[in-house]
């Protein structure tokens, strides 16, 4: 909000002005626009300046509503300084400037390096900052977490993870994400993250990738136009993955239902009409995201236990307060189904069963009728609203329409690191996605069947190649990795995918070596592993999120990589 707006709002106020402006001091002006207008709205009508004024010759209703005024001022302003605090100490100040997270990480960098040295001295002052620093062990080494907390990249990237993640939940918390104000994130985060995509777009606009075997080049905007970075290959890859495992359930006489869980209401902090949750116990959505994953672990196990077979998709998607809550499409054979919903609904109502609402709203399970639909039409109003909005129309939860909503969806999922999509149980899509590298028929029956299957899109086919949706994950047919020298930090690097093996019989998928660098140039970032595929769905789409055709926004002062 400008100044002159910022002017207005704050001469209706109460007390010192001064007082309010230093009580919002330091917060951007968007955010300090928000918190005036809020207070505003919480303090009402002003007061009479005198709150008993000598003699009182007033009318009684007149006397009677002085007080209440007063107090819904002084309510006011506690609130004003309980939120710009709390805003202040969730870095909001800082969150959102990327210079600014550029030049405290190079100030952290400098301050590990230069005075502290030791990592018990730099982790405790990482700790001080909201910064949580790797546990030794697993591949990570002393020297490993040096040179991590000696990088002005490293703390870069740790500090918009961790500030945008706190920056996020404290405007939350101040009332600036529900339904009546911006459903799914607030308005700043979602500007900070179609900033950070119109960065990664002008990253891949202007560097190519070479082969340093034979020199071929390649644009990254079009090899990321044919990847799942674009939404509507991963869209289709989803829907064609979801579509195999309904045409396997056919095949095998399965079932399939429609869960739906959400959190305890100590997770939610508003209702719809935007009035705080006064059961809300501080907990932010990636607490909510946690939660459902450790119930899901537990309904897992206790699956695995009675040796129910199960299959299918779980989506995750925000509730208009950012609150998450899990989808699943699952299916199971036709004699297993009701246990499936037993023991779901055991685990999902076992904590707090007694809060109101609880059995109506905290777990939903409706059956999927063949006759009425298929589970793809079913779930793909789901999959679209939460990757491009593609034709789904409106979207009810936040009162406006999937298209537009696409982009606040995409800013929880990445601010609060939600992985939105999972598939549960059948074979891993790695192996499908590694056998599509293999473009040549192959003269071993096993691995041709899952290759052709995978090369045509076939996953159906795919599942029965490699035993069935009860068999795949012990074929003999398996993903071959290997550890390749020293990563960034001078530790052993992770292994990584490299082809496929069936026995003793491996395929290789990745014998090109890429470099990627600036258009021009001969410096270079690194090897790097490319796959391009053909397809329809990449015609229309680029990284920033824009129209086919439309230029990159040039930034006459971007941030550093990082």
């Amino acid at each position: 909000m400008e100044a002159a707006t910022l002017d207005g709002v704050w001469s209706r106020g109460f007390g010192s002005r001064m007082a309010r402006m230093r009580a919002i001091g330091g917060l951007p002006d968007e955010v300090a626009g928000i918190v005036a207008a809020e207070y505003v709205r919480r303090a009402g009508p002003a007061p009479v300046a005198r709150p008993y004024p000598l003699p009182d010759d007033r009318p009684p209703h007149e006397r009677a509503r002085a007080p209440r005024a007063w107090n819904s001022w002084l309510a006011a302003g506690l609130w004003l300084q309980q939120t710009a605090g709390a805003l202040r100490r969730a870095r909001v100040p800082f969150a959102f400037d990327e210079w600014e997270l550029a030049e405290r990480a190079r100030q952290a960098a400098e301050i590990c390096a230069g005075h502290l040295r030791e990592l018990d001295r730099c982790r405790p002052f990482a700790e001080g900052i909201g910064i949580t620093v790797p546990e030794l062990g697993r591949g990570v080494t002393a020297s490993g977490l040096l040179r991590r907390l000696y990088s002005a990249a490293w703390w870069h990237r740790r500090l918009r993870a961790a500030w945008c993640m706190a920056a996020e939940s404290g405007l939350r918390e101040a009332g600036q994400v529900h339904r009546a104000a911006s459903p799914y994130a607030s308005r700043p985060t979602i500007e900070r993250r179609q900033g950070q995509k119109r960065r990664g777009a002008r990253f891949l606009a202007e560097r190519v990738a070479t082969c340093i075997d034979t020199g071929e080049q390649l644009e990254l905007w079009e090899i990321a136009k044919r990847s799942i970075a674009n939404p509507a290959v991963r869209r289709a890859e989803f829907m064609t993955r979801l579509k195999g495992f309904e045409l396997v359930a056919a095949d095998c006489g399965h079932v399939a239902n429609f869960y739906t869980i959400t959190t305890p209401s100590r997770f939610h902090a508003r209702h719809v009409d935007g009035r705080p949750n006064e059961n809300h116990d501080g907990s932010t959505p990636r607490d909510g995201q946690l939660y459902l994953r450790e119930l899901w672990a537990r309904i897992r196990a206790k699956l695995k236990r009675m040796a129910v077979v199960v299959y299918g998709f779980r989506i995750a998607e925000p509730h208009h307060d950012g609150t998450p809550h899990w989808h699943l499409i699952l299916w199971a054979p036709a004699s297993q189904a009701d246990t499936v919903t037993a023991v779901m609904r055991a685990h999902a109502l076992a904590d707090t069963p007694e809060e109101p609402g609880a059995a109506r709203h905290r777990f939903k399970v409706e059956r999927i009728d063949p006759a009425r639909g298929s589970a793809c039409s079913y779930v793909a109003k789901y999959v679209a609203k939460n990757i491009d909005g593609h034709r789904v129309g409106g979207d009810f939860e936040a009162g406006g329409l999937a298209a537009d909503t696409v982009t606040a969806v995409d800013a929880w999922a990445a601010t609060y690191r939600v992985r939105q999509f999972q598939q549960i149980g059948g074979p891993p899509v790695g192996l499908w996605r590694e056998l599509r590298r293999v473009r040549e028929p192959h003269e071993c029956e096993p691995i041709e069947r899952a290759r052709s299957c995978a090369d045509a899109g076939d996953w159906r086919g795919f599942v029965l190649a490699l035993g069935g949706v009860e068999q795949c994950r012990r074929s003999p047919l398996v993903l071959e990795k290997a550890a390749d020298g020293l990563n960034q930090w001078g530790e052993p690097a992770a292994p990584r995918a490299v082809g496929v093996r069936f026995g003793v019989l491996v395929i290789h998928t990745r014998e090109k070596v890429w470099v990627i660098a600036l258009r021009g140039q001969t410096g270079n970032l690194g090897p790097v592993e490319i796959t391009v595929r053909g397809g329809r769905q990449a015609a229309a789409w680029n990284p920033a999120g824009q129209a086919a055709g439309a230029a990159v926004e040039p930034s006459p002062r971007g941030p550093p990589d990082g």
